[in-house]
């Protein structure tokens, strides 16, 4: 609800995903940029539509995820707490030459509740698992995801705040962002196809 009742300035609306930005951070951190993104994904865009449990497994558990995403060269758990909540280590590739390999290490807490999934992250601190320099680590102060279902849709609400560690222009939010939903949505659409099969 505190996200919620921010400002924030629009700015892409195509192709059912709306995606706005909040410079002025969140109340965790005023300097690093707060992100919000909502989308649908038809379940006509699988070959047997998925349950939303189907969907969450493939997308978000480590060991399914690491079939299939070829983006990251590492992906881990390292510990898992009685709460559920689990301590995962990503790295990922290089993307570009300009933009090196980056990692964290987040710990994470996901569930489903009255048909909705639920997943809160964060960074941990820098201090327990020491910077190499193998890649540079990013900062993940806040991710919160919410996925909703319908007959013919799956519903997204994300807020993201990220320290990549590299300063990214508006301009080229708006192009990769929904570039890299369309690459990750194809990747998990055909992982889900052949878990169903």
């Amino acid at each position: 609800d505190i996200l919620k009742g921010l400002s924030y300035e629009e700015i892409l609306n195509k192709d059912g995903l709306v995606l706005s930005l909040r410079k002025e951070g969140s109340p965790l951190k005023s300097d690093v940029m707060l992100t919000h993104s909502t989308y649908s994904l038809p379940k006509q865009s699988f070959e047997k539509a998925p349950t939303l449990e189907q969907y969450v497994k493939c997308a978000f558990d480590v060991d399914e995820r690491k079939k299939w995403d070829d983006s990251l060269q590492i992906l881990e758990t390292l510990e898992k707490f009685d709460s559920g909540a689990q301590l995962i280590h990503g790295m990922s590739k290089r993307q570009m030459m300009v933009i090196s390999e980056r990692e964290n290490y987040e710990k994470r807490y996901s569930f489903i509740q009255d048909g909705v999934y639920y997943q809160f992250g964060s960074s941990v601190p820098d201090e327990l698992y020491p910077i190499t320099d193998q890649a540079v680590r990013v900062t993940l102060y806040l991710n919160i995801l919410m996925i909703q279902e319908d007959e013919e849709n799956f519903y997204f609400d994300a807020y993201g705040q990220v320290d990549i560690k590299m300063n990214m222009p508006v301009s080229m939010l708006k192009t990769a962002m929904p570039k890299r939903m369309k690459d990750m949505n194809g990747k998990i659409i055909k992982a889900v196809n052949e878990m169903l099969k």
